[in-house]
């Protein structure tokens, strides 16, 4: 939970030691079947097979399906738990949208979590073996004892996964985020991204617009170089001369729905900036609806967003946060 990369790859690299050892097993055990006088394990045969394993496109296609159950089950218990926060603090109006933030903000952090599970858990016997070790350890201790060992174990995992060090992986922030991803495979990566973040502006402008079309329009920095800030822009129809109130409900909105990686926002009236918001260092695992607290991430403030923050309505704003094209 406090290094999520960072445990993934230590989870990956001791999934591919227990095949290791699972090879190793394997081919002692098939040695006593046939009755060899020579039971000796050839490390180069234990890292033949495990090679021959990676290279086979089982393996993959396994790995691929390991990925989609962890993005998925993390996401949804990422939902969830900031879902059941939300409720416990806020009530009940507002939970998808809460539910949307939690997935945006911690999805990926809890898919990690199950992956690492999948990767300890999958692969060979290891897990049985594990097992079996690990009964043949504790049958022989007193159950006080065993009890304390299990108490120190959770709270410990308790412990750090709240207040643990964080581990920072550079090069995963390196090319907007997308420094894990192959070199070649980053553009498609952000081309998906961008579309993605154009369906959501339409999703806000739609519901800020209700019945009036073109009251709200916006642009995004599509295809902009993966070294550039990537910027959305809301745009109120000037004929119509929106009130403040409607300004910061549709930048509540916004930084409330778009997905993180859009590091700023601009709210437009025509050609006329009325103010930024910088997102970068911000939490946005909880819907905002006051708008006061725009002001600190937002650059230029106007002193009407703390005037009118009693005005708006925060049940429109939870809502137009809601949307999504899924």
């Amino acid at each position: 939970m406090r290094a999520p990369i960072g445990w993934l790859a230590l989870c990956s690299v001791g999934a591919i030691v227990m095949l290791g050892f699972d090879a190793a097993s394997r081919q002692r055990e098939e040695q006593l079947k046939t009755g060899s006088a020579d039971v000796v394990v050839v490390p180069a045969r234990v890292v033949g097979k495990v090679a021959l394993n990676l290279i086979n496109p089982v393996t993959w296609l396994t790995v691929l399906l390991g990925a989609v159950v962890a993005l998925v089950v993390g996401s949804v218990a990422a939902a969830l738990v900031a879902g059941a926060r939300w409720l416990a603090i806020e009530g009940p109006t507002g939970i998808p949208a809460a539910l949307r933030a939690g997935a945006w903000a911690h999805g990926l952090t809890y898919s990690a979590v199950v992956a690492c599970f999948l990767l300890l858990r999958a692969g060979g016997d290891t897990a049985a073996r594990r097992q079996k070790v690990l009964r043949r350890v504790t049958r022989t201790m007193p159950e006080i004892t065993l009890t304390l060992c299990v108490v120190v174990l959770v709270g410990a995992g308790a412990a750090l996964a709240v207040a643990g060090p964080t581990l920072d992986v550079g090069f995963v922030r390196n090319a907007d985020g997308l420094g894990w991803v192959p070199p070649g495979l980053r553009a498609t990566v952000d081309e998906a991204r961008d579309s993605l973040v154009s369906e959501e502006l339409d999703a806000v402008t739609a519901c800020l617009s209700d019945a009036q079309a073109g009251l709200w329009t916006s642009r995004y920095t599509a295809k902009n170089p993966l070294a550039d800030a990537d910027v959305a822009t809301l745009v109120a129809d000037p004929a119509t001369a929106p009130d403040p109130v409607a300004l910061a409900t549709a930048a509540l909105v916004a930084d409330n729905h778009l997905a993180p990686w859009v590091e700023t926002i601009e709210v437009l009236v025509g050609d006329q900036p009325v103010f930024t918001i910088a997102r970068a260092g911000h939490a946005h695992d909880q819907p905002l609806t006051d708008a006061a607290a725009l002001r600190d991430p937002a650059a230029d403030a106007p002193e009407w967003l703390t005037t009118v923050a009693p005005d708006v309505d925060s049940a429109r704003v939870l809502s137009c946060s809601a949307r999504t094209p899924l």
